[in-house]
């Protein structure tokens, strides 16, 4: 992980708050929602999956496996049946003699893999020993807000990741992403010594990695984004057409037919223009606007493809998005969801009723 003084990091945190949620989001790409205080904690339609438990606070990412639901923490990881069941710590970075802020972890065939560095431990899914530590071509990055810039594709198999080191201001970064072969070893650098996309996410579609990039770096400035796509063959990025000028613009997912974006448009105008979830076709073009979020932290933003629609959550909400229509529903609402994963017909979501203490709950949803 990046390595960054303790006021580094309070300093982050405290701008993250300052920056949150403004509000609530709305079905399709018209409303507005109310204030923080209407919303509920506990959704009336949530079922306990694991009751509330201590956690160091900072929730930040819940993935799922076949049996479990697993919820990363500041720097621990919790486990607990999707059956339903108390939840365990499963991982402690400090337990490890360092600690980790925001550890990476995957479930994978029956483990759990937790990235530090240039390195993928292996343990046994609820906990344990060190079976295996797999050395990966380079370091990847996580950030301060708890994102990793690294995912396991569709396949299962697959690590996709990037290296994008923190440089004073001012000066260019130099980004390099790669994929690594968790079956065979094998890894290859798709992209070398680029600034393009740093400090912005990064998505893959069927062959090409999608990410923003912010031509104006300078701290505090507002300026718009644009989009690259990547060859994950190798080769030169590409620009794609964007027909609207967008802050804060992140790509948080993608299907065969659209790109999905979250931004702002400019000129800013929160109550003309307000922040909100958008699609554009996979080419480039014009963005559609499909629902109001409002403010969004980018830790706050989970996109999952779920076949024929996609679930996505952006901090108070989350929402199923058809992939033909772009017709949004929204499958619950909370002031408290700090992380979610979808399932077949259900989503899991980690609650924050109260800093340091969870609870995981499941909502099922058509």
């Amino acid at each position: 992980m990046r390595k960054a003084g303790w006021l580094t990091l309070l300093s982050a945190f405290v701008l993250a708050l300052a920056c949150g949620d403004g509000g609530n989001g709305e079905d399709g790409g018209g409303g507005g929602g109310g204030s923080n205080q209407q919303l509920r904690c506990m959704p009336s339609e949530a079922i306990v999956v694991a009751p509330e438990f201590e956690t160091g606070g900072l929730i930040h990412r819940v993935m799922l496996d076949d049996e479990y639901v697993f919820v990363g923490g500041f720097s621990e990881i919790f486990a607990a049946p999707r059956s339903g069941g108390p939840a365990t710590r499963v991982y402690s970075s400090e337990k490890e003699g360092r600690i980790e802020f925001f550890p990476a972890y995957w479930p994978y065939d029956g483990k759990l893999l937790v990235g530090v560095d240039d390195e993928i431990r292996v343990y046994p899914r609820l906990g344990g020993e060190v079976e295996e530590t797999i050395s990966l071509p380079f370091p990847f990055s996580t950030n301060l807000d708890g994102r990793a810039d690294a995912f396991i594709d569709r396949d299962g198999k697959t690590l996709f990741a990037k290296n994008d080191p923190l440089v004073p201001d001012g000066m260019t970064p130099s980004v390099t992403y790669f994929s690594f072969d968790l079956e065979t070893r094998n890894s290859r650098t798709i992209l070398g010594n680029s600034d393009i996309g740093s400090r912005s996410t990064l998505v893959k579609g069927d062959d090409y990695l999608y990410t923003s990039h912010v031509p104006d770096k300078d701290v505090g400035s507002i300026s718009a984004g644009e989009l690259y796509r990547i060859p994950v063959a190798g080769g030169a990025p590409e620009k794609l057409p964007l027909e609207l000028e967008m802050a804060q613009l992140n790509v948080i997912g993608a299907d065969e037919a659209h790109l999905y974006l979250f931004g702002m448009e400019l000129p800013l105008d929160a109550g003309e223009r307000p922040a909100g979830l958008y699609r554009l076709p996979i080419e480039g073009g014009t963005p559609e606007k499909l629902v109001v979020t409002h403010a969004v932290e980018r830790n706050m933003l989970v996109f999952q493809d779920r076949g024929d629609h996609h679930v996505v959550w952006a901090s108070e909400a989350a929402y199923r998005i058809e992939k033909g229509s772009g017709e949004v529903k929204t499958i619950v609402r909370s002031n408290c969801i700090r992380g979610m994963a979808a399932d077949e017909g259900a989503v899991f979501l980690a609650l924050e009723p109260e800093e340091g203490r969870a609870t995981i709950v499941r909502v099922s949803y058509e």
